[in-house]
C-alpha cells in the first residue's frame, strides 16, 4: 500500500499540545483528567494537526483515541490524508463527512458537492464569504505538501455550477449567490 503509515510509539506528553476549543491555550493543561475521558477526547481541539495533516502520523494513538470518540478535527485530519494523499475518495469522504456533521467548517467547505451547497446555504456562506474565505485559507495551509491531483470529477462539477456570463464568473473577488458556488470551487481547482 502506497504510504503505509505504522504506528509509532506515543508518549502522553504529546497530548499537552492538544486543546479544547472552549479553553485558553496557555491556562489548559490535561493533569487531573482522566486519559481516557471520552468528552475530553471528543472536544479536544487538534488544531495544530488540522494545519499539518501529514504530521498526524506522528501522532496514531492520539488519533485514533479522537476518531474512536467522533471528534470532528479527527475525522477531517483522516479524511484530508485519505482522500487528496492516499487517493481513497470513498474513505476520505466518508471521514470529512462526519467531521461536516460535527460543525468542523473545513471539512463543510470541502465536503460532497451538493451536500457542500446545503451546509454552505444553512450557514448563508453565499451572502457574507467571510467565513468561507477564512476556511479557504485554512484548507490551503492544511493541504500544503499533499499533492492535489485535479481530477475529471471536479472539472465536471465546475461546467455544471458554471453561473450567467452577467455573474463575471472570473472575477473571484466580486460574488452573488448564483456565482458562489463556482467560484469557490474555481479556486479550489485552479488554486490549490
Amino acid at each position: 500500500m502506497r504510504g503505509a503509515i505504522h504506528p509509532p510509539t506515543c508518549p502522553m506528553e504529546l497530548s499537552v499540545f492538544f486543546f479544547p476549543r472552549s479553553s485558553n491555550i496557555n491556562s489548559y493543561s490535561l493533569k487531573g483528567t482522566s486519559g481516557n475521558d471520552e468528552r475530553v477526547f471528543k472536544t479536544l481541539n487538534l488544531a495544530p494537526l488540522v494545519k499539518k495533516p501529514l504530521s498526524c502520523r506522528k501522532h496514531l494513538l492520539i488519533m485514533k483515541k479522537r476518531l474512536a470518540n467522533n471528534n470532528p478535527d479527527a475525522h477531517y485530519i483522516k479524511g484530508i490524508i485519505w482522500y487528496f494523499n492516499l487517493d481513497h475518495c470513498d474513505v476520505g469522504l466518508h471521514h470529512i463527512g462526519i467531521a461536516a456533521n460535527g460543525g468542523q467548517k473545513e471539512a463543510i467547505y470541502i465536503g460532497r458537492t451538493e451536500e457542500g451547497k446545503t451546509y454552505m446555504s444553512q450557514f448563508e456562506w453565499a451572502k457574507d464569504t467571510t467565513m468561507a474565505e477564512t476556511c479557504w485559507k485554512q484548507i490551503k495551509t492544511s493541504l500544503n505538501g499533499i499533492r492535489v491531483a485535479r481530477k475529471r470529477c471536479y472539472m465536471i462539477s465546475l461546467r455544471n455550477m458554471k453561473p450567467p456570463d452577467v455573474c463575471h464568473p472570473r472575477d473571484l473577488d466580486n460574488t452573488c449567490e448564483k456565482c458562489f458556488f463556482y467560484k469557490q470551487m474555481f479556486k479550489f481547482i485552479f488554486m490549490v
